[in-house]
């Protein structure tokens, strides 16, 4: 019995209920069948494989400890063989979930305040002069939106900077007193030395 393969259109010899002609059409065949599959059925997947990962959390766990290395190649494996897909896959994830992501963000903020302040403190020490170099060069080539942000942030946020000022003053009040000491000691002196080339000329310098 003549029929086409409704894989790549060839006319072939059918037998029985055949719909392809190759081995590799009825391979294909079935991957297709298995992603309309996949796309009519997503939740109910999503369901069922959010369902076997709770009763079988210990099992998954163990063997993630024991193939890491394993799991860890096979990823990247994966990420550079299909490094467009990724991308585009996680690109739209994150358009789709995008409340979803920045809830989880503010959870897991707020959970680990101290350990992420403690890490960027420790990274900025690590990084003091790479960091410097950074926003120099970032204000260089963008001073009018550096000059816009700073405007608009300090109009936003006028209260808790006035705040924050007063508490810094509280808890540093000897540290500024002699900061303020030392800027009146310079003041002194740079006026001094303007009187004195006032009253004696150039010479004072000598």
């Amino acid at each position: 019995m003549k029929k086409e393969c409704v894989v790549c259109g060839a006319g072939f010899d059918a037998r029985g209920f055949a719909k392809t002609c190759s081995p590799e059409c009825s391979a294909e065949h079935r991957r297709e069948k298995q992603r309309k599959y996949r796309q009519e059925n997503s939740e109910k997947l999503a369901e069922r494989g959010r369902k076997w990962r709770q009763e079988n959390s210990e099992q998954q766990r163990k063997y993630r400890q024991e193939n890491s290395e394993k799991i860890a190649e096979y990823t990247r494996k994966y990420r550079q063989e299909n490094r467009e897909k990724f991308t585009e896959n996680r690109r739209k994830w994150r358009q789709e979930n995008r409340e979803k992501i920045l809830e989880n963000t503010r959870k897991y903020q707020q959970e680990n305040r101290e350990a992420i302040l403690e890490r960027r403190r420790k990274h900025h020490q690590e990084n003091r002069e790479k960091i410097a170099e950074r926003r120099r060069k970032y204000k260089q080539k963008n001073p009018e939106k550096v000059a816009e942000s700073g405007r608009k942030y300090y109009q936003e946020n006028r209260e808790k900077i006035n705040e924050c000022n007063r508490k810094y003053r509280q808890e540093n009040r000897e540290k500024e007193a002699e900061r303020a000491r030392k800027r009146s000691a310079k003041i002194s002196a740079a006026l001094r030395l303007v009187r004195e080339i006032r009253e004696k000329g150039l010479e004072a310098l000598l």
